[in-house]
């Protein structure tokens, strides 16, 4: 008689996840999509601005899935990722408006 070993749901779609399969990625980053939106809407404060830190951030996850160790458990890397996502977010918006008072020429100084 052979048991059947049982695997909660992430486990089951990370080990997928990792082995390549984008629909058990998406189904991860389901479990967690609200509140990595919550997450991310508290840190910028605007919708348009969280869905392209989000959806950076799912990108990032997406590539680098492979080198997830379980150091963490996944909800949490995730976190970390679209907490970084939302810092660069930030990052940008900054230097845009850095740069948005200066003319192009005084963006770009000819070499001495």
């Amino acid at each position: 008689m052979t048991t059947m070993v049982r695997m909660e749901p992430e486990s089951l779609h990370l080990r997928k996840a990792k082995d390549g399969d984008p629909v058990a990625f998406t189904a991860l980053v389901r479990l967690y999509d609200p509140q990595l939106r919550a997450y991310a809407y508290r840190i910028l404060g605007d919708h348009a601005a969280m869905d392209d830190a989000l959806q950076n951030a799912y990108l990032s996850a997406f590539r680098s899935i492979r080198r997830f160790r379980g150091d963490a458990s996944f909800r949490n890397w995730m976190y970390r990722i679209v907490h970084n996502a939302c810092i660069d977010v930030i990052r940008r918006r900054r230097d845009d408006v850095e740069l948005g008072g200066m003319s192009g020429h005084a963006r770009h100084p000819s070499p001495p």
